[in-house]
């Protein structure tokens, strides 16, 4: 094409689900500029994906919470950043019509009072089915993709004779001081903290006990990751237990957690703090 005008391709037979690229090619001898705009139309069956925290799926201990609140969906995706420090990422937007959702990814930082949110790229979200999903990203000008699976099912314990729903996005009702993504269910229950260092750097950690894996359990050990960014070679996935969380629900909506824990070089946080916490995310209807 040329003169600002250029082609387009319709494509009306069925398409599988997957992802398609549009290749361009410039035949000319300087740069040149140019906009791709797709339209998507799909007669499928309305999706309902699984709320919660889905893992990548080449297993590097690094995934993104997919949930919503009201019309708006929101992820956070735990990552790691270019030195292998674990780091983190929010998007939020209205939710999704289709199957797939794409919002701007904010890097989050904040000075001891206020939280601070800078654009840092793009997110979008594939779902391919209700346990299936592509998550491509744009981070600092570097991109990828990783296909993601549930962490958990959406299931609710059963505790002395009821099955409270838990699961879901937790917060100490207070913008800018971080929050978890917890799960909680029959044969396990597991916490992800996103936080800041002392320097107000995003961090997080993870809350899971391998030799107590009950929906029952209080206290459950802090784990400190370190790994490597999405776009970087990889290498081994390393951890480190830092301390301990205990926690309480009063109900599906509100309850408290105790942090204590000390982050490991090269890293520098210590908290020890108790905080009353409110579920943020809609009460997941247990399957």
């Amino acid at each position: 094409g040329g003169g600002g005008e250029g082609p387009s391709l319709a494509i009306n037979d069925f398409v599988a689900p997957g992802r398609y690229y549009v290749e361009l090619s410039n035949n000319a001898g300087s740069a040149a500029a140019a906009t791709v705009e797709v339209q998507v139309q799909s007669d499928a069956a309305a999706l309902s994906p699984h709320k919660g925290l889905w893992d990548f799926d080449r297993g590097i201990f690094q995934g993104a919470e997919w949930n919503s609140v009201g019309e708006f969906s929101f992820s956070v995706w735990y990552a790691y950043d270019f030195d292998g420090q674990p780091t983190w990422y929010i998007a939020s937007g209205p939710s999704p019509v289709g199957n797939v959702w794409v919002a701007d990814l904010l890097r989050v930082t904040n000075d001891g009072t206020d939280q601070q949110e800078k654009r840092a790229g793009v997110v979008s979200l594939t779902f391919l089915s209700d346990s299936e999903v592509v998550m491509s990203y744009s981070l600092f000008g570097e991109s990828g993709f990783d296909p993601m699976h549930p962490n958990g099912p959406n299931t609710c314990p059963q505790i002395n004779g009821s099955t409270p729903s838990y699961t879901g996005h937790w917060y100490r009702g207070v913008a800018g001081l971080g929050g978890s993504t917890v799960l909680v269910y029959n044969a396990a229950q597991a916490q992800v903290h996103y936080l800041f260092d002392a320097l107000g750097v995003p961090r997080w950690i993870i809350a899971a006990d391998d030799d107590n894996q009950s929906a029952t359990a209080t206290e459950i050990p802090l784990l400190q990751f370190d790994g490597f960014c999405s776009v970087c070679t990889p290498e081994t996935v390393t951890f480190d237990t830092v301390g301990i969380v205990t926690r309480g629900f009063e109900d599906e909506s509100n309850g408290s957690w105790t942090l204590d824990f000390v982050l490991d070089p090269p890293l520098d946080q210590s908290i020890e703090r108790t905080d009353t916490i409110i579920k943020l995310s809609d009460t997941l209807v247990c399957e």
